[in-house]
């Protein structure tokens, strides 16, 4: 099932009655990520056995400042709800520094309490094209890409990491792995994006964010 088969706005009763049930049953999902009434906690411990590449581009710049992409395969799920879900578990590890070995299973009913809940219901959740997915990653990552390179002989130079690894720029291309087929943004501001999208070979999820 994808959460991403939303009717458009605006279509009127008859045409909506005409939509099948997992486009209306990918609609509630979204709806009840919003509300905190999916329950979580499994496809957040589904997330702590599974592989995640991470690759984070580190500018130094404060405009443009870093740029990372987390991404596993998409048979690491049963759904596109439940690769976000993943997703967003292993980012919160990431970000926090966090040891998955640490965990306790009756920790993460906080886990998702505190950090993931809120998270879904005040982004965006807007499901996109592959098109606007790869538009709004290209509008930032490029930029970013350029000016790791560009920076890359400073005092304070730029750096490349692939999962806790500093590696040399020229892997910078490897992800995102393929373009997107759609995705859902979870948040696209000027100034900081997070997206999480979907290739035919990968889950994955993209984050941007300047200090100016």
């Amino acid at each position: 099932m994808s959460l991403f088969l939303l009717p458009k706005i605006g279509k009127n009763i008859r045409e909506r009655t005409s939509v099948d049930d997992e486009t209306r049953l990918s609609e509630l999902s979204v709806a009840s990520l919003r509300a905190g009434t999916i329950a979580l906690e499994s496809m957040m411990l589904k997330s702590l056995s599974q592989a995640v590449t991470t690759l984070q581009i580190s500018t130094r710049d404060e405009m443009w400042c870093d740029a990372y992409v987390m991404e596993m395969p998409r048979t690491a799920a049963d759904s596109d709800l439940e690769a976000l879900v993943m997703l967003a578990t292993r980012q919160l590890y990431w970000l926090e520094e966090w040891e998955i070995t640490e965990t306790r299973v009756e920790e993460l009913a906080g886990f998702a309490d505190l950090w993931l809940t809120p998270l879904f219901r005040e982004g965006e959740l807007v499901a996109v094209s592959g098109a606007e997915v790869q538009a709004l990653i290209n509008g930032s990552l490029e930029a970013v890409r350029k000016c790791a390179l560009d920076r890359a002989n400073y005092a304070r130079a730029s750096e490349l990491h692939i999962d806790g690894r500093r590696v040399d720029f020229g892997r910078m291309e490897e992800l995102p792995s393929s373009p997107a087929l759609h995705g859902l943004f979870l948040e696209s501001k000027w100034n900081s994006v997070d997206v999480f999208y979907v290739t035919p070979e990968a889950y994955g999820l993209y984050c941007w964010g300047t200090g100016a």
